[in-house]
């Protein structure tokens, strides 16, 4: 039994709010930033509270950001180079899970081994920057983890975008 959620970064927002909600347009989760020294601190909450937070880590030789969660903590890293989008996570219940990305960094794949967790798409043509996530598998904290993986991917293209704008 799948599950689809849709990420949708709001428009005119100050903080780069996004929200998550399901198939019906019913909204699960909420995620923004909050000043932090010496990285921003993201936090992603549901309607009871916050359920996970992450934050870039400075100083490291390879792209990290350590995650706090309910099921334990666990640290998401980028190989130092590739040119494909590749995320593992290591430490914590789903370490191994690995997030890789499309030459032209438009799908994606979740997966645990040979097991595909769930597929990611980034949607083009949209006033807002918008991903679908389609979560194959009912294992406890699946969804919190693709949640929290997927947003990751929207703060490195939110990043991204502002950086080339301030080049020009």
């Amino acid at each position: 039994m799948s599950r689809t959620l849709t990420f949708a970064r709001k428009l005119m927002s100050l903080k780069d709010r996004v929200t998550v909600a399901d198939a019906s347009g019913a909204q699960l989760y909420e995620a923004s930033w909050s000043f932090g020294f010496p990285t921003r601190t993201w936090e992603i909450s549901n309607g009871s509270g916050v359920i996970a937070s992450f934050r870039r880590r400075l100083f490291a030789l390879t792209p990290r950001w350590d995650v706090d969660a309910p099921a334990g903590a666990y640290v998401l890293r980028k190989p130092w180079f590739s040119f494909l989008r590749h995320m593992r996570v290591v430490g914590g219940p789903f370490d191994g899970v690995e997030m890789t990305g499309g030459l032209f960094q438009m799908n994606y794949k979740i997966e645990q081994g040979s097991r595909l967790l769930a597929r990611a798409d980034t949607k083009i043509l949209t006033f807002r920057d918008r991903h679908d996530c389609v979560i194959m598998e009912d294992t406890p904290g699946i969804e919190e983890l693709c949640v929290v993986l997927v947003l990751n991917l929207m703060v490195e293209e939110f990043a991204r975008k502002a950086k080339s704008a301030q080049e020009v």
